[in-house]
């Protein structure tokens, strides 16, 4: 019968190629991370066909600590696994059990009887019972090497046959392993030093080619040059440095302020009445009249005026009667109804239509209706003085304090290319704005006015400077090919300017100009390549002009100056 042991749960599973041999098997077993190891070995079962490596492996499991078991079908595997009391599931899924090993059959169906067989027979059956004791023998031979195995192990104090004896196996560590080779381990040690390898000698070639880096310091004796000059700007002329003239740089800002005042004047402001009246003719009797637009009409009781809007024309008037007995007009000519407009504002020109008005020329006029629209008022209005009382004011408002920040936010705007010149600083008052506008009415009686003041300042380009002193100081010290110089400073940080706003003339001075020997650059980093600092600063101190020399290397291991383009070569002077 056999025996049902732990299914296969909790254990780590373990596929076995046909091509691995009973080291990697072993490897792979004592690497597993669980104390049961399930062994699922190929159709073809290769290595653990054999039982002297089925006996290792069982060996190499207890040593490890480690149960396994065979999930397999193979009937020879099966047989292999009973003899050795191996575990054996058919499936992953299902319970591992010990197989019992099979009987021998003592029936008589098996007994053979010599007599009864024929020689062939007999021949066969004894070749059959040669094989049986070949396996019995090979059995034998199997078990002898393995105890062979063990005697060594003992021998060796090895029980457990990793390779150390056992007395010094308990001062290491419990879970280390059979000295297999771990290849895994053996390319990750592989990789990790050619990356390294690499890395070294990506360093070194930074190190030796790129990292190198000289600096030559060199202090020069010079002498100083004094200059007192001026110039002119110009903002409508382009800059021309030796005829002394220089077109500058102009910035502005404008900014504003605003004052809310009373309106102090008053004035009246309405409608004229308007109306139509029939103007009648009773003076001319021969020809029609025509009377222009513009022609006053005046109300007879009141005095009030009015004018014509258009042009009218009055037909003559029929009269009789002669100049014996005179003439007598009958029947006046009379106008279409023409409009006319008061001369000035007001309600009194409101007049009824019962007014008898008289028309320039001696005719008269009568209202067809009364005359409407006339109003008048009297409004606030700001005034002229209103207008200068707020713009002094104003610029009140504009104090030395708003000046001086203006100022400032100029010369910031000028940058570090230019420099600014103090006293070109201006400032210009715009004109007063009003809302309302003089004569236009305040309604609130409030008014609100407006200055706008513009402030400039001029710069000059450091570079127009520098070119400027250094015409200056070439022609002061009299630099030619027959008295080589370098201008070491012109002296432009320390001048003073004196500037003149009305005829835009600067002058400049300075007596920090300085001038000394010439020394080619170029020609030093070439003398200097391959030398120790030592001996580039003492060849150096030799030329005449000299005052000293200082060279640094970096970074810290290198000793001799690199290339020409990894030197940097600075000038100072005495100052």
């Amino acid at each position: 019968m056999s025996e049902k042991l732990d299914g296969l749960q909790g254990r780590d599973t373990v596929y076995i190629d046909t091509d691995d041999d009973i080291t990697s098997i072993i490897e792979k077993v004592s690497e597993s991370e669980n104390s049961v190891v399930a062994l699922v070995p190929p159709k073809r079962i290769g290595a653990l066909q054999s039982v002297v490596n089925l006996k290792l492996l069982l060996k190499a499991a207890k040593t490890n600590r480690k149960k396994i078991a065979l999930v397999t079908t193979d009937k020879a595997l099966l047989s292999l696994a009973a003899g050795l009391r191996i575990p054996v599931a058919k499936s992953l899924t299902a319970q591992s059990e010990l197989l019992d090993i099979p009987d021998m059959d003592d029936s008589d169906d098996d007994v053979i009887n010599g007599k009864d067989v024929a020689v062939g027979d007999l021949a066969r059956i004894t070749g059959d019972e040669k094989i049986r004791r070949n396996d019995s023998r090979e059995d034998k031979e199997i078990s002898a090497a393995v105890a062979a195995i063990e005697t060594d192990d003992k021998i060796k104090n090895d029980i457990d046959a990793d390779g150390t004896p056992d007395d010094k196996q308990k001062t290491k560590s419990k879970d280390k392993r059979k000295n297999v080779p771990n290849f895994d381990k053996f390319r990750r040690i592989l990789f990790i030093g050619g990356g390294l390898a690499v890395l070294l000698v990506a360093f070194l070639v930074w190190a030796i080619g790129f990292a190198p880096r000289a600096t030559i310091t060199i202090a020069t004796k010079t002498r100083s040059v004094a200059i007192d000059g001026t110039i002119t700007l110009s903002s409508n002329s382009a800059t021309n440095i030796d005829e002394n003239q220089i077109q500058p740089v102009l910035k502005q800002i404008k900014k504003s302020e605003t004052m809310e005042f009373d309106a102090t004047g008053e004035k009246e402001v309405g409608e004229k009445a308007k109306g139509k009246v029939i103007i009648k003719n009773c003076i001319e009797p021969f020809n029609d009249i025509t009377l222009k637009a513009g022609t006053i009409l005046t109300d007879k009781g009141s005095g009030l005026k009015f004018a014509l809007d258009t042009d009218i024309s009055i037909p003559k008037a029929i009269v009789s009667g002669n100049l014996q007995i005179g003439i007598k007009c009958t029947k006046a000519g009379e106008s279409k109804p023409v409009g006319v407009t008061a001369v000035n504002i007001g309600e009194e020109y409101n007049i009824s239509g019962t007014k008898d008005l008289s028309v320039d020329g001696g005719y008269n006029a009568t209202p067809q209706a009364a005359f409407s629209g006339g109003t008048k008022k009297t409004i606030k209005v700001v005034t002229e003085a209103d207008l200068a009382t707020v713009s002094e004011s104003l610029k009140v408002k504009f104090n030395d304090d708003i000046k001086e920040s203006t100022k400032k936010e100029l010369e910031s705007q000028m940058g570090d290319s230019v420099m600014a010149i103090d006293g070109s600083f201006t400032d210009t008052f715009g004109e007063v704005g009003v809302k309302p506008e003089i004569g236009a009415e305040v309604e609130s009686g409030k008014a609100t006015a407006t200055l706008e003041t513009t402030y400039v300042m001029m710069g000059i380009p450091n570079s127009d400077l520098e070119n400027w002193l250094t015409i200056q100081i070439e022609n002061k010290a009299d630099i030619n090919e027959k008295n080589p110089q370098k201008i070491y400073d012109t002296g432009l940080k320390q001048a003073k300017f004196d500037f003149n706003n009305d005829t835009k003339i600067l002058r400049i001075r300075t007596n920090e100009a300085k001038i000394g020997v010439v020394l080619d650059e170029n020609e030093i980093k070439k003398n200097a390549v391959g030398k120790q600092s030592g001996v580039i600063a003492a060849d150096l101190e030799k030329i005449s002009g000299v005052e000293n020399a200082t060279v640094e290397f970096s970074p810290f291991w290198v000793s001799t100056a690199p290339s020409v383009d990894k030197i940097t070569v600075k000038f100072s002077t005495d100052e």
